[in-house]
């Protein structure tokens, strides 16, 4: 039983950490998980109850649930239909600065003429200034 209620604990923890990430990191809400994940596992080792299996319980439920929220966010974000919610959650697990690139790039203007400034050098061309 104790095992279960962890497993649902982590993955409570597992959707926010993806909510503080999703789709640019946040740190205070961030920096909150982190600390409520590690408040957990402190908080089950002085208990008494630091055997592997509660441990690995509410890591496990915080890891994927984390990743498949995390690529629920992305396949809101991304309606295009370009890849699975698996796909988005294992992305997401693997290399998430990937889709965070995707995400930055929707938002800089396609017309990249206007930063065509030629760089000026600092030897000043004598025979075009007569």
């Amino acid at each position: 039983m104790l095992v279960f209620g962890l497993l649902i604990a982590g993955s409570c923890v597992g959707v926010l950490t993806a909510s503080a990430r999703v789709p640019h990191v946040r740190v205070l809400p961030s920096v909150i998980c982190f600390a409520l994940a590690i408040g957990t596992v402190v908080a089950l080792m002085g208990a008494g109850r630091s055997d592997a299996v509660t441990i690995l319980a509410f890591l496990g439920g915080m890891f994927v649930s984390s990743s498949l929220y995390s690529g629920l966010i992305w396949v809101r974000i991304f309606p295009e239909g370009q890849r699975t919610l698996l796909q988005f959650a294992v992305l997401d697990f693997v290399n998430p600065p990937v889709l965070r690139r995707e995400y930055a790039s929707r938002f800089e203007p396609a017309d990249s003429s206007t930063n065509n400034r030629q760089p000026v050098s600092d030897q000043t061309d004598v025979e075009s200034l007569s």
